[in-house]
């Protein structure tokens, strides 16, 4: 009797020390997933990211929450303040609810990963809408750092406001995600950007894609004042990247937003998809329906300002409008024959 006695106390203990290993409501298992209600919860993905029971090192790599599945049950308002997760592989669904961001980025992004909502992400985010304001006092590096992952369903409704009108700043920024190795798909930025310092370098999707954006929409207008301006309302560069094995793909894709430009800068490169598709980078069936201009504009070209290496452009349609001058394009503005 007392064997039997001692083994329910045992099991029960058991069972109080797995459930206070973790915070959250929820096994974490696709089917009874961690369930995020407050911005209390969301906070403990940061808190818990370098629990042992939680992280693990691959190939020197630090990856948290692997196999892991959160589930967001409702729109949170309480602002999150600082970045999620630094490295997530784990499984974040939004189930079309909005989580609220405050980030003031007052140092460089790779000194402050408060620029970042994920660091690196190795598993998914999916499903999600960003409400809130970021407020960049600095270059920043935008909301996703490095995808090798799955982005989907990503929805920005973010209010930005660089903070910075100083005719002797440089700024180079990239809002969504700097770079993506594997695929973004059905992602929609509804945030609208306005630029005043000397050179602006800015990519409003992604700053390198060597994997696959698929069904993304931009609806975000971008202003400038600046005098040496190298911009994107998608893409910056769209190569393989020297992966032989993956192509780089820009597919079905939309831009809705407009590109304007203040006074007559000394330098302007600008498109709306991708400054250059190179490497067998291909852009494909997509559509541009903005307006973009520049005056003494070096290069601008509606899908690419430059095509080399084998890049390609396909099935594309602007019906836009694309004003320029010198070297202008409905299409590309140029290309490089020699490679």
């Amino acid at each position: 009797m007392k064997t039997i006695i001692y083994l329910i106390i045992s099991l029960l203990l058991f069972s109080q020390t797995l459930f206070a290993q973790h915070p959250w409501q929820g096994e974490g298992t696709e089917q009874e997933p961690f369930k995020i209600y407050t911005i209390e919860d969301l906070e403990n993905i940061t808190n818990y990211q370098m629990d042992e029971n939680y992280c693990r090192w691959e190939n020197g790599t630090h990856k948290s929450y692997t196999n892991r599945h959160f589930r967001l049950m409702n729109n949170i308002t309480d602002p999150l303040t600082a970045t999620l997760c630094y490295s997530f592989d784990g499984y974040f669904h939004g189930n079309e609810k909005f989580i609220t961001l405050d980030f003031t980025v007052t140092l460089p992004a790779i000194e402050a990963f408060n620029a970042y909502l994920i660091g690196w992400l190795y598993g998914t985010v999916d499903s999600l809408t960003l409400e809130g304001n970021i407020v960049d006092n600095v270059q920043a590096g935008g909301l996703f750092f490095y995808n090798e992952g799955i982005l989907s369903n990503i929805i920005s409704n973010l209010n930005y406001d660089t903070n910075i009108n100083n005719t002797d700043y440089n700024l180079s920024y990239c809002f969504f995600l700097q770079y993506n190795f594997s695929i973004v798909k059905n992602c929609i930025n509804n945030t609208n950007f306005d630029f005043h310092c000397e050179i602006l370098s800015f990519y409003m999707f992604f700053y390198g894609n060597s994997g696959l954006i698929e069904g993304c929409i931009n609806n975000g207008n971008i202003n400038t004042s600046s005098n040496f301006i190298v911009l994107s309302g998608f893409c910056g560069g769209n190569s393989n990247g020297n992966i032989y094995d993956r192509n780089a793909i820009i597919r079905n894709c939309i831009n809705n937003g407009n590109i304007t430009i203040e006074g007559v800068p000394d330098y302007v490169e600008v498109a709306p998809f991708s400054t250059h598709n190179s490497r067998y980078g291909i852009i494909e069936n997509c559509l541009y329906t903005g307006y973009a201009s520049g005056k003494k504009t070096e290069a601008i070209g509606t899908f690419a300002t430059n095509i080399s290496e084998g890049g390609r452009i396909s099935n594309c349609l602007n019906i836009g409008t694309i004003d320029g001058e010198n070297v202008a394009g409905g299409i590309v503005s140029y290309m490089d024959i020699y490679h």
